[in-house]
């Protein structure tokens, strides 16, 4: 005579195979043959089992229409498991018929990483080579840095070379200033008390500007290119 189970485990999922760190819900209803089930809002323990050893756990509600939902929110190894669920002093199912695979994913080599280095092991790996790649960062924003003010200073150095610097000895409100700069250079006026002055620069030649302004004073004329 072919035994059947008393209490029975219904998979309400499309299939029982699931990826190592796969955290999806998995469906199951709890049944019994000829009899209606009221188990809704109990405690239930959902355990998987290889070879008569608990490998996970989980307590969850039971749901509408005595369906239990749970999740495997923890790595487990790769293989064949056997589905139980205990709801008060009653075992889904009664037989060991009810299997869950669980397989490799692509976060295997981490896995393996960290069982044999140790979670402190790779979360110092992790820092070294952040902290490396943030000194790479600044190390190379500094580069460009130093590259910009070397650059700045040979421009503002070259500038100097070819600047002019003629004194205005006599206080005049229109300056005449004659120049071998062969060009329009910027004109910056200072006064004898070191402020800049705003004139208006009125170039007669490549060679010859005036300046003028609203009243009489002295100082001296900067020429750049």
């Amino acid at each position: 005579m072919r035994q059947r189970p008393i209490l029975t485990l219904e998979n309400l999922n499309f299939g029982n195979q699931l990826k190592q760190s796969d955290q999806s819900m998995l469906r199951f209803k709890l049944a019994r043959e000829g009899e209606r089930l009221r188990l809704d809002g109990k405690r239930a323990t959902c355990f998987l089992l290889k070879c008569g050893e608990i490998y996970y756990a989980q307590t969850v509600e039971v749901k509408e229409d005595n369906v239990v939902e749970f999740n495997i929110n923890t790595d487990v190894e790769t293989g064949e498991y056997t589905l139980e669920v205990v709801v008060g002093k009653q075992y889904f199912p009664s037989d060991h018929e009810v299997k869950l695979t669980i397989v490799h994913s692509s976060n295997r080599p981490l896995l393996a990483e960290i069982e044999y280095y140790g979670v402190e092991a790779i979360k110092q790996d992790v820092l070294k080579s952040t902290l490396k790649n943030i000194s790479d960062e600044v190390e190379k924003h500094v580069s460009g840095i130093n590259d910009t003010v070397r650059t700045t200073v040979e421009e503002y150095l070259k500038e100097l070379q070819t600047a002019r610097v003629i004194q205005q000895q006599v206080p005049l409100a229109e300056w005449e200033i004659t120049h071998d700069l062969g060009g329009y250079p910027v004109v910056t006026v200072i006064d004898n008390n070191g402020f800049e002055v705003v004139g208006d620069v009125n170039y007669i030649s490549k060679s010859k500007l005036t300046v003028t302004f609203n009243s009489e004073f002295s100082g001296k004329v900067i020429l750049t290119n």
